[in-house]
């Protein structure tokens, strides 16, 4: 490590006596550490030759104590609330103690080692505070479910008679009835005199063709028709028998 020579020359006196040195034998360092234990050199001088052999020295040196801060321990638990012999009011109190002093440029512990404070209990009710504002109203609240209906009660005396009602709008138009009970036959009354012949109507027009009618029985037997003319010769037959013979002929025309 490379330390920066100071701008004078090192003192025999500085190491605690011994023999003599010239002052200009040694060249001394800066000390290692700002605060705290720290070390210097002393490094002999390369520009004096008239110094006997001197070895490099390594000497402690200590400028100031390195700075603490003061640190506080935790608090301990609140004592019982109990009165304070003044009046309602009631107190507790709580203790802390310095864990670590300040050293040399360090920071003090701030604030008090004790702390109390007004407590409320059973027995210390304390002053009454004074009142707080008024707090917002809260929102409406549901409609309860109905109750049991309750037992009916005696009738009332009866009311006097009522102001006469304004008339009452027309009903509408009522359903037809049902059929009634078909009554008991009367009895026959004497037969009507005979109307008068009312006019002849007129021809009514020609009626479609009705549908044909089933096929009738086949009719009897008509009268024997006239005598027809003679029909043609017929061909020669086998010649018959000899017959009686005939009755004559009717002649013919």
């Amino acid at each position: 490590r490379q330390y920066n020579a100071p701008t004078t020359s090192y003192s025999p006196s500085q190491t605690g006596g011994g023999s003599a040195v010239s002052k200009n034998c040694y060249i001394q360092t800066d000390c290692s550490s700002s605060c705290g234990d720290g070390f210097l050199l002393l490094i002999p001088s390369p520009d004096n030759n008239q110094c006997p052999s001197t070895p490099l020295q390594v000497l402690p040196c200590n400028i100031e104590p390195c700075p603490v801060n003061c640190l506080w321990g935790p608090w301990l638990a609140w004592s019982q609330c109990s009165s304070s012999g003044q009046g309602p009011s009631c107190t507790q109190s709580r203790r802390r103690r310095r864990l670590r002093p300040r050293t040399g440029r360090g920071k003090d512990c701030n604030g008090e080692d004790t702390e109390q404070r007004f407590c409320y209990s059973q027995t210390c009710r304390g002053y009454p505070g004074l009142a707080g504002p008024s707090g917002v109203p809260g929102l409406q609240g549901r409609d309860g479910s109905n109750g049991v209906p309750g037992n009916q009660g005696y009738p009332g005396k009866q009311g006097p008679p009522g102001n006469p009602g304004s008339p009452g709008t027309r009903g509408g138009d009522g359903k037809n009835g049902l059929n009634g009970i078909p009554g008991v036959r009367g009895i026959k009354g004497d037969p009507g005199r005979d109307g008068l012949q009312g006019p002849g109507g007129s021809e009514g027009p020609v009626g479609p063709p009705g549908q044909l009618g089933a096929r009738g029985k086949f009719g009897g037997a008509g009268p024997v028709g006239p005598r027809g003319p003679p029909g043609p010769l017929g061909d020669a037959g086998p010649d018959g028998r000899s017959g009686p013979p005939g009755p004559t002929g009717a002649q013919g025309q």
